[in-house]
């Protein structure tokens, strides 16, 4: 279990330290586009996506990082994905941005993302074992299409397997002393 107040301590996570991951962004703007009506942003950190919506509150475990989102005017509370502070049906959107991967039980806030939401959850993970020392799990996904079938039918001929393993990405290169993941990203 991470030191989630020594870790907000150490590291901002802002416009300015997504810049070199591009990819953030990005992530960012599909869940935007996904979040409908009101939104519960979990396991928010400093606010970088829930600035960028309205009708909007954010939750995070960290004290350090509700004070950085606060700061930015988003409306943000102390609280545990595990375990929100909210009733059943009470929001149109729960959004879990990089959150699961870094909880030692995701199927708990799985859980009440399902409970709190009335009828959207959005969800974004990082892929194939990001480097990260916080990560309690890797995840990879495969993406399956057949053509034929899709086109024939529109809404078949398209499957996703997602894998979760328990395990640290940490230290880089990880995968590559772990037989487990030496296969998935080679040598």
């Amino acid at each position: 279990m991470s030191d989630w107040e020594d870790y907000a301590q150490r590291n901002v996570l802002n416009d300015r330290a997504y810049a070199a991951e591009p990819v953030q962004t990005m992530r960012v703007e599909a869940m935007a586009r996904r979040s409908m009506g009101t939104v519960l942003d979990v396991g928010g950190g400093d606010g970088f996506f829930a600035k960028r919506i309205s009708n909007v509150t954010m939750v995070d475990i960290s004290p350090i990082r509700v004070a950085r989102a606060q700061a930015l005017g988003v409306s943000a509370i102390v609280g545990d994905a595990t375990d929100l502070p909210f009733d059943d049906n009470s929001y149109d959107t729960v959004v879990l941005g990089e959150v699961l991967e870094h909880l030692d039980d995701p199927g708990k806030a799985f859980a009440e993302a399902f409970r709190v939401s009335r009828g959207r959850v959005v969800i974004s993970l990082p892929l194939n074992g990001w480097e990260d020392p916080t990560h309690e799990w890797r995840i990879s996904l495969d993406d399956l299409a057949e053509p034929v079938q899709m086109s024939n039918e529109r809404t078949k001929g398209h499957q996703i397997v997602m894998t979760w393993q328990r395990g640290r990405c940490w230290p880089p290169g990880y995968w590559q002393s772990d037989e487990s993941w030496q296969e998935q990203f080679g040598d």
